[in-house]
Protein backbone atom coordinates (compact mmCIF):
# COMPACT_ATOMS: atom_id res chain seq x y z
CA UNK A 1 0.00 0.00 0.00
CA UNK A 2 1.40 3.71 -1.14
CA UNK A 3 0.63 6.17 1.22
CA UNK A 4 1.52 9.70 0.05
CA UNK A 5 2.93 12.37 2.28
CA UNK A 6 1.02 14.32 4.42
CA UNK A 7 1.45 18.28 3.25
CA UNK A 8 -0.10 21.71 4.70
CA UNK A 9 -2.55 21.75 2.57
CA UNK A 10 -4.21 19.06 3.51
CA UNK A 11 -7.17 19.79 5.70
CA UNK A 12 -8.19 17.32 8.27
CA UNK A 13 -11.85 15.44 7.09
CA UNK A 14 -14.32 16.97 9.14
CA UNK A 15 -16.02 14.44 11.35
CA UNK A 16 -19.82 14.50 11.56
CA UNK A 17 -21.57 12.60 14.59
CA UNK A 18 -25.32 11.31 14.30
CA UNK A 19 -28.16 13.65 16.38
CA UNK A 20 -28.50 10.95 18.80
CA UNK A 21 -25.28 9.64 18.15
CA UNK A 22 -24.09 10.69 22.63
CA UNK A 23 -27.74 9.10 23.90
CA UNK A 24 -26.87 6.11 21.96
CA UNK A 25 -23.05 5.80 23.23
CA UNK A 26 -24.59 6.11 26.95
CA UNK A 27 -27.14 3.21 26.40
CA UNK A 28 -24.39 1.05 24.99
CA UNK A 29 -21.78 1.79 28.12
CA UNK A 30 -24.93 1.33 30.35
CA UNK A 31 -25.74 -2.09 28.59
CA UNK A 32 -21.76 -3.17 28.83
CA UNK A 33 -21.93 -2.32 32.72
CA UNK A 34 -24.56 -4.15 33.42
CA UNK A 35 -23.55 -7.47 31.44
CA UNK A 36 -21.22 -9.91 33.09
CA UNK A 37 -17.03 -10.44 32.85
CA UNK A 38 -16.81 -12.10 29.05
CA UNK A 39 -13.12 -12.92 29.58
CA UNK A 40 -13.61 -15.82 31.81
CA UNK A 41 -16.12 -19.42 31.67
CA UNK A 42 -18.75 -19.64 33.83
CA UNK A 43 -17.83 -21.63 37.39
CA UNK A 44 -18.69 -25.14 37.63
CA UNK A 45 -20.88 -25.99 40.41
CA UNK A 46 -18.52 -28.16 42.49
CA UNK A 47 -19.65 -31.95 44.02
CA UNK A 48 -18.76 -33.25 47.19
CA UNK A 49 -18.00 -36.57 47.56
CA UNK A 50 -19.58 -38.27 50.22
CA UNK A 51 -18.34 -41.01 52.72
CA UNK A 52 -20.04 -44.24 52.12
Amino acid sequence: MVVRPKTKKDKPAAIELEPDAWPRFEQFIKQVAKAGPQHRPAAKAKTRKTKP
